[in-house]
């Protein structure tokens, strides 16, 4: 140990790259948590344009639309017929969408 006044300027580089690359980490952890959090809605719009789909393929079989609205939860309104799907998270509704047949 005969330098040791270049041990310090060692000692502060190696903590500087130490915290840069915590930091680093950290900002990955967020962006990856805020990401999978902005998704949230796109397994619900799937999982509609399958029951659309599924409808679709059965009104073209002529299969009886009482039969295929109970099988597929198809709702009515003053507008018309519709598939609905949602999202709740923690008791609360997330995303919810809604698509007419007719």
């Amino acid at each position: 140990m005969r330098n040791k006044k270049s041990n310090i300027p060692i000692i502060f580089f190696v903590l500087g790259v130490f915290l840069v690359c915590s930091f680093a980490l950290l900002t990955f952890f967020i962006s990856d948590f805020q990401l999978s959090n902005s998704f949230v809605g796109l397994s619900v719009v799937e999982n509609l344009n399958y029951n659309l789909e599924e409808y679709n393929f059965y009104v073209n079989q002529n299969i009886l639309l009482t039969r295929v609205d109970e099988f597929l939860n198809v709702s009515s309104d003053a507008v018309g017929r519709y598939l609905y799907g949602e999202k709740v998270v923690k008791g609360e509704r997330f995303f919810s969408i809604k698509n007419y047949l007719d």
